[in-house]
């Protein structure tokens, strides 16, 4: 596996041999068999009969879903394991890592290979990151570390109608969050990019 760190760490890839990549697609579907079951046991649990999500019938149908699922062998490129795959290998982190409310199939692969490229930064920190990099996260870090160590939140859409102190308050938020994002992003620059 190697690792290639990007001037934009949200883009930093892996790749992998075809080893390696078997290897992943197979732990990817062991992780799927995991979850099944234990969506099962959440249906067979006892205490779940009180709030009515005691469900033999549940259970059985998460894991004969699994069992079934052939998507994989008819049509491995529609697998969500080779979506994860696939973002690790040449995607962007997109999702709760980041404050947009998805999974991020970046991290979940990432976690799978048993590494996590953007290690050390808060999820708010790392949405400074990626609003820092710009709409397409192609401004040069030089940009993006100058910007984050500027930053001054703008009264703008629905925060222009907040009163000075509500906004004031949150804005001290939203500066640490920049100047985490910028501590990192330099120390990123220093080891990974030297």
């Amino acid at each position: 596996m190697i690792i290639e760190w990007h001037q934009n760490p949200l883009k930093t890839t892996v790749r992998l041999t075809p080893d390696e990549r078997t290897i992943f697609l197979l732990k990817a579907k062991i992780k799927d068999f995991e979850d099944a079951a234990r969506m099962a046991v959440f249906y067979l649990d006892e205490k779940g009969k009180e709030k009515g999500r005691y469900s033999p019938e549940k259970a059985l149908v998460r894991l004969r879903c699994q069992l079934d699922d052939k998507s994989d062998e008819n049509d491995p490129e529609e697998s969500g394991a080779a979506a994860m795959l696939q973002a690790v290998e040449c995607k962007e982190h997109l999702g709760d890592c980041v404050c947009v409310a998805t999974t991020c199939d970046k991290c979940m692969g990432e976690d799978l290979i048993g590494i996590n490229t953007i290690a050390g930064l808060s999820q708010h920190g790392r949405a400074k990151l990626r609003g820092a990099y710009g709409e397409n996260g192609d401004r040069s870090i030089h940009e993006v570390i100058e910007a984050l160590r500027n930053y001054q939140p703008s009264r703008t859409g629905h925060w222009a109608t907040m009163d000075d102190a509500t906004f004031e308050r949150h804005a001290v938020q939203w500066r640490a969050e920049a100047k985490e994002a910028h501590d990192w992003l330099v120390s990123y620059r220093d080891t990974r990019l030297a």
